[in-house]
């Protein structure tokens, strides 16, 4: 998809935002991992990722991330675990700790 816009549209490659909400979110997470050099900073909106699919490369170290989450989120959990549809999410403070320590925070 990114190839078909940018060879269709005239875009700064430099400046590739990446943002989703929900689904979205985690996709925004994952996107990031798969595809380091390609964002130029990511906006997951209460989208986690869900346990096992945590990773952050060495390479997203200069990829600043701003993070949306609503405390009292059911669907997804600020604070991780299993929701009553049997889906397990990370923590918030577990993927952004992870974020912060890769840069060096």
């Amino acid at each position: 998809m990114l190839e078909e816009i940018q060879g269709n549209y005239n875009i700064d490659k430099d400046a590739i935002f990446v943002t989703g909400a929900s689904n979205g979110g985690m996709m925004t997470h994952y996107f990031a991992a798969k595809h380091p050099e390609i964002p130029r900073a990511i906006a997951p909106i209460y989208g986690l990722p869900m346990v096992g699919f945590l990773d952050v490369p060495k390479a997203l170290s200069t990829v600043p991330i701003m993070q949306f989450h609503d405390r009292g989120d059911s669907t997804i959990p600020v604070g991780g675990g299993m929701t009553m549809d049997g889906f397990i999410y990370e923590s918030l403070s577990a993927t952004l700790g992870i974020w912060a320590r890769n840069h060096s925070c």
